[in-house]
């Protein structure tokens, strides 16, 4: 019997490139702001609940952000595949705080 294994390398993590500069581990990139860089952190370390996923998706369905289909999708992709939820919780909790001001802006 052959076996088809190919042999594995190893390659060096690539460095993340920002406007072609190399990032120190605690330096920010440009435009971005160290509070709304804990804002997403804290999403993402407490992602809502379900229930509290669902009630996001449907207020931004509501004012107009979230297309109808799009909607019906992520809603059934949280029934279909229920570990999906915890990343979608991660996503609707970074959004969270922006529907004020898309409700604002929409308004406007």
């Amino acid at each position: 019997m052959y076996s088809m294994a190919v042999p594995l390398t190893r390659t060096e993590p690539k460095p993340i490139l920002h406007s072609k500069r190399i990032l120190s581990s605690g330096e920010l990139p440009d435009g971005v702001d160290a509070e709304q860089m804990a804002r997403v952190m804290q999403a993402m370390s407490q992602p809502l609940s379900p229930p509290e996923t669902l009630e996001v998706i449907d207020e931004m369905a509501e004012i107009g952000f979230l297309p109808k289909p799009i909607q019906s999708e992520l809603k059934q992709c949280m029934l279909l595949l229920p570990a999906a939820a915890s990343a979608l919780g991660m996503g609707m909790a970074m959004l969270k705080p922006v529907i004020p001001k898309l409700r604002e802006a929409r308004d406007e």
